[in-house]
């Protein structure tokens, strides 16, 4: 019963001690990120009503680390509008993206970006 001990104590320290190096090689955002871009629609609010024929503007910020490469406007999940960032990787792109509803009814507004490595966002 000691020896069993004795040996589970040395595998745990083991596993331990990998863990601790593989920390130590890699930041702990790094292993919990998704990898992707974000997207953060900060206009308009959320259940917000628009009448028909008036122009909405839908701002967002995507940010990603190795650059964002463009962002998509979607309405009811098809894209209307495509949007670059004025120059290459910039990892931060603000946009206001204008939409103009034809019909009445409640509608799911989306916006998608994708980095420099082809990743979408959620």
């Amino acid at each position: 019963m000691l020896r069993h001990k004795s040996g589970v104590r040395a595998v745990s320290s083991l596993v331990l001690l990998l863990l601790l190096t593989v920390l130590a090689c890699a930041p702990l955002e790094d292993m919990l990120a998704n990898g992707g871009p974000s997207v953060e629609i900060s206009r308009p609010a959320t259940g917000a009503r628009v009448g028909v024929g008036r122009t909405v503007e839908i701002a967002s910020v995507s940010t990603s680390d190795v650059g964002i490469a463009r962002v998509e406007l979607l309405i009811d999940g098809e894209v209307v509008r495509e949007a670059e960032p004025p120059e290459e990787n910039l990892t931060t792109f603000r946009l206001v993206q204008s939409w103009v509803p034809e019909e009445e009814g409640e509608v799911r507004v989306s916006v998608i970006a994708y980095d420099a490595e082809g990743q979408a966002s959620e």
